[in-house]
């Protein structure tokens, strides 16, 4: 009986290999019988073209814009700056600005030390992560940015990725 259970076992254990080497060859062949190691050969598909939207290195997406306007509005800049800083910035972002790339730049960092001083980065913090709220969109933005995808598929790279 002992015997018995053993001989079972082992049939098993070779049905068992004879089925993987099967699975195996049969899936290594292509439709017409030839064995290789790829089962087909990756498509490469060209994004398609957008005419309407100007390849612009400053843009933001807009709930971004909005907390910038907010983190203006709350500076101790006089109503006649900061209207002015969140004109030329929504121009900026529009990609409709009239100053020259350094001025613009001028202008997004000076934006930047009011929203740093808004949002308290400059301040004494734990040493730790900062997370916020769409940490995969900003790693797939960063990410096609460093690939030298253009601005315009960066804003839709950046809204279809994973909260």
């Amino acid at each position: 009986m002992k015997s018995k259970g053993i001989t079972l076992g082992a049939i098993f254990i070779v049905a068992l290999f004879i089925g993987m080497m099967f699975v195996s060859t049969v899936s290594a062949q292509d439709g017409d019988g030839s064995a290789s190691i790829t089962a087909g050969t990756p498509t490469v598909i060209d994004p398609p073209e957008i005419d309407d939207v100007e390849d612009n290195d400053f843009t933001l997406p807009k709930e971004d814009q909005k907390i910038v306007i907010e983190a203006i509005k709350a500076s101790d800049l006089t109503n006649k700056e900061q209207n002015d800083l969140i004109k030329k910035l929504k121009d900026i972002w529009k990609g409709k600005s009239e100053l020259s790339e350094s001025e613009q730049r001028q202008v997004l960092s000076e934006a930047a030390v009011i929203l740093y001083d808004y949002l308290g980065i400059d301040q004494p913090a734990e040493v730790g992560i900062l997370w916020y709220q769409k940490a995969h969109a900003g790693l797939a933005r960063i990410a096609a940015q460093k690939m030298g995808i253009p601005a315009t598929y960066l804003n839709l790279i950046e809204s279809e990725a994973s909260i």
